[in-house]
């Protein structure tokens, strides 16, 4: 997570059949964790802007989730 609080990530996209697509999201520290999600969309770029937007939303959760323990 940045000063500003943001989660850093990247994906890979793989084509599994016609609009559905498998894509690999990981974060760096410290949401250094790897997600598979697997994601119905028109194209690949679609597909990893879904995948990193619920990766991003899932990494949040977690870190709120802490943050009130």
């Amino acid at each position: 997570m940045t000063p500003d609080g943001r989660v850093l990530c990247q994906a890979t996209v793989d084509a599994v059949s016609e609009f559905v697509w498998e894509v690999t999201v990981w974060g760096q520290k410290p949401f250094d964790v790897t997600r598979i999600y697997t994601i119905t969309a028109k194209d690949d770029n679609s597909a990893a802007f879904d995948g990193i937007g619920r990766f991003t939303a899932e990494m949040e959760q977690l870190r709120d989730a802490s943050s009130k323990d």
